[in-house]
């Protein structure tokens, strides 16, 4: 069996992932997405930060391509990017 080295450029993906899972109001986050997609302003009454802290989750998720945005008229909507992932 070879063994294949993880290039750089990989490892700072994981790492990316890694950090944005790393905080408990992400996992939360995450736990919901599961289900269904949701608001910002759901996701932040569900973690308990309001809209705010709602849409930064949502922003880093985003990023880390863990989670998918779009924006229906004025409320922004996330779900998880790949769900057989999660």
């Amino acid at each position: 069996m070879s063994k294949s080295k993880l290039t750089h450029e990989v490892m700072v993906i994981v790492a990316e992932r890694c950090k944005a899972l790393g905080e408990p109001a992400r996992m939360r986050n995450l736990s919901g997405l599961r289900a269904r997609e949701m608001t910002v302003r759901e996701r932040g009454e569900e973690t308990g930060g309001g809209q705010a802290k709602g849409s930064r989750h949502s922003r880093v998720l985003h990023s880390t391509g863990v989670g998918k945005r779009r924006k229906g008229g004025r409320v922004g909507c996330a779900e998880l990017a790949d769900r057989g992932r999660l």
